[in-house]
């Protein structure tokens, strides 16, 4: 496999966010190592990025139906002893 990109260093986040709520902040790059938390979502001039953000949030809404929920468990390479569901 190659790496086409390397990261040797800890990432920013965001505190406190979740994948289970609409986005209403993110982090702007200033310099090497350097961001700024800016309110909203990140400007896309793209409209798929739009169309796929008003999707996204349609199947939030909608409480994540199809979704295939895993034990904590499970994510961390436990698969002999965790079950799953389907939503």
């Amino acid at each position: 496999m190659t790496t086409l990109v390397s990261c040797n260093r800890a990432l920013s986040a965001i505190p406190d966010r979740t994948p289970f709520i609409r986005p209403d902040a993110h982090l702007e790059k200033l310099g090497v190592g350097d961001t700024a938390l800016r309110q909203g979502r990140r400007p896309s001039t793209l409209s798929l990025v739009d169309k796929l953000r008003a999707a996204v949030d349609r199947w939030r809404d909608d409480g994540y139906r199809g979704i295939v929920t895993t034990e904590p468990r499970c994510a961390s390479g436990c698969w002999g002893s965790c079950s799953c569901a389907v939503a």
